[in-house]
Order: structure tokens, then C-alpha cells, then sequence
């Protein structure tokens, strides 16, 4: 659970029984390295990958069809994704 919902930052939101409505709020750790998280949720597999190359922490998410993520990145960037994959650099 730690894991996923802490350093992946894969958790689902009160209105969003069965992971229609879910969160991505990763917390990077240099210690870590990097993070592959699959979850298998009822509307279909969520992704929530990170990992660093130098300083730059990259991010790989997919979000399942009929799901909406509420993506929050460690340098305060903010978007709503819908069905899709998606990837984000934040710079070191």
C-alpha cells in the first residue's frame, strides 16, 4: 500500500468508487531510483511509472477509459487526465 499510494501516488477519491475518479500524486526519492506501479482497477489498468536520469525525474502514467486522474507532480503542476497514456519531465 505504501507503495502505491505514497511513492506511486496512485489513490482513489472519495467520489470515485471503483476508480472512476483517482489521484496521481508521486513522490520521487533519489534512494529509490525509480518506481513501476500497475494496478488493476475495475475500469482497466492504471500506470503510474517514475524515474531519474541526473537530476530530471521522468513520469510515465496511463489512465484507463471512463477514469479521470487528478495528477499533482512534485514541482506543483496540476492537470486532469482522462483515458490515455501520458509522460512529464520535471527538471532538477
Amino acid at each position: 500500500d505504501w507503495i502505491y499510494g505514497q511513492v506511486a501516488g496512485i489513490t482513489v477519491t472519495d467520489e470515485g468508487a471503483g476508480y472512476e475518479i483517482f489521484t496521481l500524486t508521486p513522490h520521487p526519492c533519489k534512494e529509490l531510483k525509480y518506481v513501476n506501479c500497475t494496478l488493476n482497477s475495475p475500469k482497466g489498468t492504471i500506470v503510474s511509472n517514475w524515474y531519474y536520469k541526473g537530476d530530471d525525474v521522468y513520469f510515465e502514467f496511463v489512465v484507463p477509459n471512463g477514469s479521470t486522474a487528478l495528477l499533482t507532480l512534485p514541482d506543483g503542476t496540476e492537470k486532469t487526465l482522462t483515458g490515455g497514456k501520458y509522460m512529464y519531465t520535471v527538471k532538477g
